[in-house]
């Protein structure tokens, strides 16, 4: 059986493949667009760096979290919480 032959199989992977994109787009261009409104790079780094301790609190406590639901709830989630993240930049 070809995995990826599969409809769903191909759309999945298409939207985590324009997730992973949007979010390296924000990565890249999103602390040049902070200091062009006029936030010191010094609170840039900061946010940065809150960023990625959240991140590694996760990471650590995952197992528990993923306990909880299964992967496509999990998904759903993820999409919500990168589609209010994007929201709340643009506001």
């Amino acid at each position: 059986m070809n995995l990826f032959a599969t409809i769903p199989t191909t759309a999945s992977f298409a939207g985590v493949f324009l997730t992973v994109l949007a979010h390296t787009a924000l990565y890249v261009f999103f602390s040049l667009y902070l200091v062009e409104l006029g936030y010191g790079k010094t609170a840039i780094g900061l946010l940065w760096a809150v960023a990625v301790a959240v991140e590694v609190v996760f990471f650590w406590t995952q197992g528990r979290w993923f306990a909880r639901w299964d992967a496509q709830v999990w998904l759903v989630v993820a999409a919500a919480a990168s589609v209010l993240r994007f929201a709340a930049i643009a506001i």
